[in-house]
């Protein structure tokens, strides 16, 4: 849900953080790599909340203000992270 430039500026240092935390608690062979692929392969489920906004058709139009703008933004991490 955050604006691109926001998900660019703080994605990696937040997952960093997350795994740092992850590691702090006792969690075992998870390395970083493991962790960022995982997170790469949940972008698309971004695509699916997007489009579930707008999945009756009285909604597409009713709930453009909130599909719209997920759809864009799911789009734009899918393409920078090349997922």
């Amino acid at each position: 849900w955050w604006p691109t430039p926001a998900r660019r500026a703080h994605e990696l240092p937040m997952l960093k953080r997350y795994h740092r935390k992850l590691v702090r608690q006792g969690v075992r062979d998870y390395d970083f790599a493991a962790l960022f692929s995982d997170y790469r392969a949940c972008l698309p489920i971004s695509l699916y909340v997007a489009v579930s906004w707008c999945a009756e058709p009285a909604d597409v139009e009713r709930m453009k203000w909130v599909w719209w703008p997920q759809l864009q933004r799911a789009l734009r991490a899918l393409i920078d992270h090349a997922a």
